[in-house]
Protein backbone atom coordinates (compact mmCIF):
# COMPACT_ATOMS: atom_id res chain seq x y z
CA UNK A 1 0.00 0.00 0.00
CA UNK A 2 1.41 3.09 -0.99
CA UNK A 3 0.18 6.64 1.18
CA UNK A 4 0.75 10.22 0.73
CA UNK A 5 -0.21 12.81 3.50
CA UNK A 6 -1.06 16.23 3.22
CA UNK A 7 -1.36 18.49 6.40
CA UNK A 8 -4.07 21.04 5.88
CA UNK A 9 -4.16 22.33 9.71
CA UNK A 10 -0.98 21.50 11.14
CA UNK A 11 -0.42 21.21 15.17
CA UNK A 12 0.55 23.91 17.11
CA UNK A 13 2.52 22.17 19.43
CA UNK A 14 4.47 18.31 18.97
CA UNK A 15 5.19 18.46 22.94
CA UNK A 16 4.15 15.26 24.54
CA UNK A 17 4.43 16.93 27.99
CA UNK A 18 3.33 20.70 29.12
CA UNK A 19 6.72 22.10 31.05
CA UNK A 20 4.57 22.83 33.87
CA UNK A 21 4.01 19.07 34.32
CA UNK A 22 8.04 18.39 33.43
CA UNK A 23 9.44 20.79 36.20
CA UNK A 24 6.86 19.00 38.40
CA UNK A 25 8.39 15.42 37.62
CA UNK A 26 11.94 16.71 37.45
CA UNK A 27 11.14 18.78 41.14
CA UNK A 28 12.84 22.03 39.53
CA UNK A 29 10.83 25.11 40.92
CA UNK A 30 11.40 28.86 39.58
CA UNK A 31 12.54 29.34 35.97
CA UNK A 32 16.04 29.46 35.68
CA UNK A 33 15.99 26.02 33.45
CA UNK A 34 12.42 26.98 31.83
CA UNK A 35 13.53 27.78 28.17
CA UNK A 36 16.05 25.04 28.22
CA UNK A 37 13.51 22.50 29.53
CA UNK A 38 11.13 23.86 26.95
CA UNK A 39 13.68 22.80 23.92
CA UNK A 40 14.59 19.62 25.63
CA UNK A 41 10.45 18.90 25.64
CA UNK A 42 10.65 19.54 22.01
CA UNK A 43 13.59 17.27 21.23
CA UNK A 44 12.66 14.52 23.19
CA UNK A 45 9.33 14.83 21.95
CA UNK A 46 10.47 14.57 18.25
CA UNK A 47 12.75 11.52 19.66
CA UNK A 48 9.78 9.61 20.53
CA UNK A 49 7.54 10.37 17.55
CA UNK A 50 10.52 9.15 14.95
CA UNK A 51 10.99 6.32 17.35
CA UNK A 52 7.63 5.35 16.75
CA UNK A 53 7.52 6.81 12.97
CA UNK A 54 4.20 8.42 13.48
CA UNK A 55 2.50 12.33 14.50
CA UNK A 56 1.11 12.17 17.72
CA UNK A 57 -0.47 15.56 17.61
CA UNK A 58 -3.98 15.83 16.38
CA UNK A 59 -3.90 17.15 12.74
CA UNK A 60 -6.27 17.88 9.65
CA UNK A 61 -5.17 16.11 6.91
CA UNK A 62 -5.89 14.47 3.66
CA UNK A 63 -4.33 11.34 2.85
CA UNK A 64 -4.20 9.32 -0.52
CA UNK A 65 -4.38 5.38 -0.66
CA UNK A 66 -3.08 3.03 -3.47
CA UNK A 67 -2.30 -0.22 -3.93
CA UNK A 68 -4.67 -1.13 -0.98
CA UNK A 69 -5.79 -4.18 -2.49
CA UNK A 70 -7.37 -4.96 0.99
CA UNK A 71 -10.58 -4.43 2.33
CA UNK A 72 -9.09 -2.42 5.10
CA UNK A 73 -7.01 1.36 5.31
CA UNK A 74 -5.59 2.27 8.23
CA UNK A 75 -5.14 6.25 8.63
CA UNK A 76 -1.94 7.58 9.56
CA UNK A 77 -2.90 9.92 12.15
CA UNK A 78 -4.90 8.01 15.37
CA UNK A 79 -6.77 7.68 17.56
CA UNK A 80 -9.81 8.95 15.16
CA UNK A 81 -13.09 9.40 16.31
CA UNK A 82 -16.11 9.08 13.67
CA UNK A 83 -17.03 12.65 13.89
CA UNK A 84 -13.29 13.59 13.22
CA UNK A 85 -13.91 11.71 9.35
CA UNK A 86 -15.08 14.62 6.97
CA UNK A 87 -15.20 12.13 3.39
CA UNK A 88 -13.64 9.48 1.92
CA UNK A 89 -13.74 9.01 -2.02
CA UNK A 90 -12.74 5.68 -3.66
CA UNK A 91 -12.07 5.64 -7.04
CA UNK A 92 -13.54 9.21 -7.75
CA UNK A 93 -16.72 8.44 -5.60
CA UNK A 94 -17.79 10.09 -2.49
CA UNK A 95 -18.87 7.38 -0.44
CA UNK A 96 -20.21 9.89 2.53
CA UNK A 97 -19.85 13.37 3.26
CA UNK A 98 -19.95 12.22 6.84
CA UNK A 99 -18.43 9.14 8.55
CA UNK A 100 -21.42 8.48 11.38
CA UNK A 101 -24.28 8.89 8.23
CA UNK A 102 -22.19 5.57 6.17
CA UNK A 103 -23.66 2.28 6.62
CA UNK A 104 -22.76 0.72 9.63
CA UNK A 105 -23.03 -2.88 7.83
CA UNK A 106 -20.29 -1.43 4.60
CA UNK A 107 -17.90 0.26 7.46
CA UNK A 108 -16.30 0.10 10.37
CA UNK A 109 -14.18 1.98 12.14
CA UNK A 110 -11.52 0.86 14.95
CA UNK A 111 -11.03 4.41 16.23
CA UNK A 112 -8.09 3.36 18.28
CA UNK A 113 -6.36 1.68 15.79
CA UNK A 114 -7.48 4.31 13.03
CA UNK A 115 -8.25 1.19 10.39
CA UNK A 116 -11.54 1.98 8.33
CA UNK A 117 -13.00 -1.65 7.71
CA UNK A 118 -14.84 -2.27 3.99
CA UNK A 119 -17.36 -5.02 3.91
CA UNK A 120 -16.84 -5.01 0.12
CA UNK A 121 -13.18 -4.05 0.01
CA UNK A 122 -11.80 -0.74 -1.65
CA UNK A 123 -12.10 -0.64 -5.05
CA UNK A 124 -9.28 2.34 -5.78
CA UNK A 125 -7.13 2.35 -7.55
CA UNK A 126 -7.25 5.75 -5.49
CA UNK A 127 -8.83 6.33 -1.71
CA UNK A 128 -8.74 10.11 -0.40
CA UNK A 129 -9.60 10.60 3.14
CA UNK A 130 -10.40 14.21 4.82
CA UNK A 131 -9.78 13.70 8.96
CA UNK A 132 -8.62 14.73 11.52
CA UNK A 133 -6.74 12.35 13.85
CA UNK A 134 -3.97 12.06 16.62
CA UNK A 135 -4.44 13.86 20.06
CA UNK A 136 -4.51 17.58 21.45
CA UNK A 137 -1.27 17.74 23.17
CA UNK A 138 -0.03 18.30 25.25
CA UNK A 139 -3.09 17.95 27.36
CA UNK A 140 -4.35 14.98 25.63
CA UNK A 141 -1.03 12.88 25.57
CA UNK A 142 -1.50 9.50 27.43
CA UNK A 143 0.05 8.74 30.46
CA UNK A 144 2.61 6.28 28.99
CA UNK A 145 3.57 8.87 26.90
CA UNK A 146 4.49 11.70 29.13
CA UNK A 147 6.26 8.53 31.32
CA UNK A 148 8.71 8.24 28.30
CA UNK A 149 9.21 11.63 27.71
CA UNK A 150 10.39 11.97 31.72
CA UNK A 151 12.58 8.76 31.34
CA UNK A 152 14.69 11.42 28.72
CA UNK A 153 14.16 14.38 30.52
CA UNK A 154 15.10 13.04 33.37
CA UNK A 155 18.69 11.42 31.44
CA UNK A 156 18.28 15.54 30.02
CA UNK A 157 18.71 17.50 33.60
CA UNK A 158 21.19 14.81 34.93
CA UNK A 159 23.41 16.04 31.67
CA UNK A 160 22.77 19.49 32.39
CA UNK A 161 23.03 19.94 35.77
CA UNK A 162 26.43 18.50 35.47
CA UNK A 163 27.65 20.55 33.21
CA UNK A 164 30.92 22.26 34.15
CA UNK A 165 34.67 21.73 34.97
CA UNK A 166 35.81 18.54 34.73
CA UNK A 167 39.72 19.16 34.25
CA UNK A 168 42.16 21.44 35.98
CA UNK A 169 45.39 21.31 33.71
CA UNK A 170 49.16 23.39 34.55
CA UNK A 171 51.66 23.15 32.43
CA UNK A 172 52.48 19.52 32.39
CA UNK A 173 50.23 18.18 35.08
CA UNK A 174 45.99 17.66 34.87
CA UNK A 175 43.86 16.69 37.06
CA UNK A 176 40.10 15.32 36.56
CA UNK A 177 37.48 14.86 38.22
CA UNK A 178 35.35 11.88 38.34
CA UNK A 179 31.73 12.73 37.21
CA UNK A 180 29.02 10.77 39.05
CA UNK A 181 26.21 12.26 37.36
CA UNK A 182 27.73 11.53 33.72
CA UNK A 183 27.90 8.13 35.30
CA UNK A 184 24.29 7.71 35.87
CA UNK A 185 23.59 9.30 32.37
CA UNK A 186 25.44 6.92 30.91
CA UNK A 187 24.40 4.01 32.96
CA UNK A 188 20.73 5.00 32.31
CA UNK A 189 21.08 5.26 28.43
CA UNK A 190 21.11 1.63 28.53
CA UNK A 191 19.58 -1.26 30.69
CA UNK A 192 16.16 -0.64 32.73
CA UNK A 193 15.75 2.53 31.22
CA UNK A 194 15.80 1.84 27.75
CA UNK A 195 14.14 -1.22 28.23
CA UNK A 196 11.30 0.95 29.84
CA UNK A 197 11.28 2.74 26.80
CA UNK A 198 11.03 0.40 24.72
CA UNK A 199 7.89 -1.28 27.00
CA UNK A 200 6.24 1.83 27.02
CA UNK A 201 6.57 3.15 23.23
CA UNK A 202 5.80 -0.59 21.44
CA UNK A 203 2.08 0.34 22.39
CA UNK A 204 2.01 3.26 20.76
CA UNK A 205 4.22 1.75 17.16
CA UNK A 206 1.86 0.12 13.97
CA UNK A 207 3.61 -3.03 13.83
CA UNK A 208 1.26 -3.80 10.94
CA UNK A 209 -0.04 -2.23 7.74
Amino acid sequence: MLISTQVVTPAQTQALISLADAKLLLGITGTTYDAALQIAIDTESDVIARMCNRIFAKEKVVEVYRCVGTKRIFLNRWPVQPDDIDSLVDSGTQLASAFPAMASTDYELDSASGMVYRTGGWQGPEIVASYSGGYLLPDEAPPALQQAVALLLRQWYIAYQSRGMRMVVHKDSRVAYFDPAAQAVAMARGGASQNTLDRLLIHFTRLWA
